[in-house]
């Protein structure tokens, strides 16, 4: 019954976009003295294991790139309350048109370049994106995003690397953020010379699905890191994960890759998984 209801509310919302008619119901919300005015679900997430990180992580870099940014929840927290640049970028074209409404209705747009591309380790190779609307789970691995693959809703899209899209926009970032569904180790590949002599932290959400392990995706992580003088630090506890069996049990989890030499940040070490940011001190 649940699946003939989600098929049909699909269906409905699929056929009104088709015709230009758009839903993006907004709530209003507190967060350190201001109110925060963005699409539902944007803003405030109660289950994300990450923001309590990437909060920080945001207040101690100045550039970030946030690859897979989706309607703009990591985006919004790590701009909030900062004079951090940021270069957006999703290869879904509504998703990223509502991560912009959501950062001007909150004046943070001019902080922020927005780049629509699937990140890879090639340039202007086009492949199969499934996606649904704005949905949050799109990736280039049908299993990875059910609801799209259900529906069989797909879009083409262009591949740009990290390195080009820096390149371009002259931007060196201290931060990479990295959420995109079982294709971190793409966009690892894509990260050059460019980038990796000024050396940025990059944090990465892992994941796995029908077809890719944890395992087998944290081996590939473990190996890119090796190859380019990388630490990997498992953030559920601060330490240099060298063990892709310690995962094994993980769905998904988060890594922060340091160059080798930069010691894990004294602001994160009494940061627990699932820490929120109420735990932080923060409304």
């Amino acid at each position: 019954m649940r699946k003939l209801v989600d098929y049909i509310k699909q269906s409905l919302l699929g056929a009104l976009q088709k015709r230009g008619w758009f839903r993006h119901s907004k709530e209003s919300t507190s967060f350190l003295g201001a109110t925060i005015f963005a699409t539902r679900g944007a803003f405030f997430r109660k289950y994300e294991k990450d923001d309590a990180w990437l909060y920080l992580l945001a207040r101690n870099h100045k550039n970030i790139v946030d690859v897979g940014c989706n309607i703009g929840q990591s985006s919004m927290l790590m701009l909030i309350g900062t004079e951090n640049r940021l270069i957006c970028v999703d290869p879904n074209p509504r998703a990223l048109s509502v991560c912009a409404e959501n950062l001007i209705y909150n004046r943070l747009s001019t902080q922020v370049n927005f780049v629509n591309a699937f990140v890879g380790e090639e340039e202007g190779k086009e492949i199969e994106f499934f996606t649904i609307g704005a949905g949050a789970a799109g990736s280039m691995f049908s299993s990875f995003a059910k609801t799209a693959s259900r529906h069989k809703k797909s879009i083409y899209v262009k591949t740009r690397t990290l390195d080009s899209i820096c390149k371009q926009s002259n931007f060196i970032p201290d931060l990479i953020k990295i959420d995109v569904e079982g294709a971190e180790q793409f966009v690892l590949r894509g990260i050059g010379e460019f980038l990796l002599k000024n050396k940025p932290a990059i944090f990465v959400e892992m994941h796995s699905g029908e077809g890719l392990g944890i395992e087998e995706n944290t081996s590939i992580v473990l190996g890119w890191c090796k190859q380019h003088a990388y630490q990997p630090f498992y953030l559920k506890n601060g330490t240099i994960l060298s063990d892709p069996t310690i995962v094994s049990r993980r769905g998904r989890y988060h890594l922060l890759l340091l160059a080798d030499g930069v010691h894990y940040p004294e602001y994160l070490k009494n940061v627990p998984e699932n820490s929120t940011l109420s735990s932080l001190g923060l409304n």
